[in-house]
């Protein structure tokens, strides 16, 4: 009954503000995004290798996990870009000096990644626009499709949707048609008028 009680009460005032829903909306999966962070994060068992990923000399085991971008909609309005971090499972210092996780990438970073499944796990190769490349082997090829999966998709989905970040990925044929024949997603009225300014122009 108390709950209930709190329930309508935070609703009638909420409604006494006249507080837009759209913002509400927004205002709350912020919330459940700040406060249930493992949720919404991909974590990987995997080793890190200071050279090709092609046996375990010269690695560390860690955990991969791959961050998905946030935008906090209340104060103090917090953001965070997409990245891949990396926990070192043995709890020592990482690269940088720091105990625990650390970014080991940002996902705008990343501009390719190499594929070399074998029979007793999958090996990666992170390609960055800055720095060396990363070198990773996963246990199994599955992992391994997976993370290269989850990366690329959610690179097409913040960074250019048109760009695969692997040849190793097979998309749907719709999506394979749109992209050779430049069809892209959903914009605003803004940019398309923009769009339309600038062409006209160049003529």
């Amino acid at each position: 009954m108390q709950v209930r009680e709190a329930t309508e009460a935070l609703v009638v005032d909420l409604l006494k503000k006249n507080v837009n829903s759209t913002q509400l909306k927004k205002t709350f999966l912020s919330e459940i995004e700040e406060a249930f962070v493992s949720c919404f994060r991909e974590v990987y068992d995997a080793r890190l290798h200071q050279g090709p990923a092609s046996s375990t000399e010269a690695s560390q085991q860690v955990r991969l996990a791959f961050r998905p971008p946030y935008k906090s909609e209340s104060p103090p309005f917090e953001e965070r870009e997409p990245a891949i971090e990396v926990d070192y499972a043995d709890g020592s210092a990482g690269q940088r000096g720091g105990r625990g996780a650390e970014v080991l990438c940002t996902l705008e970073d990343v501009c390719n990644i190499s594929v070399n499944e074998g029979d007793n796990g999958c090996g990666l190769e992170l390609a960055r626009r800055n720095g060396v490349p990363i070198h990773i082997w996963m246990p199994t090829g599955m992992e391994g499709r997976d993370f290269v999966s989850h990366v690329a998709g959610y690179y097409r989905l913040c960074e250019k949707w048109t760009f695969p970040l692997s040849t190793h990925l097979r998309y749907p044929a719709s999506l394979d048609f749109c992209m050779a024949n430049n069809v892209h997603g959903p914009v605003t009225n803004v940019f398309v008028e923009d769009k339309f300014k600038y062409k006209s122009r160049q003529t």
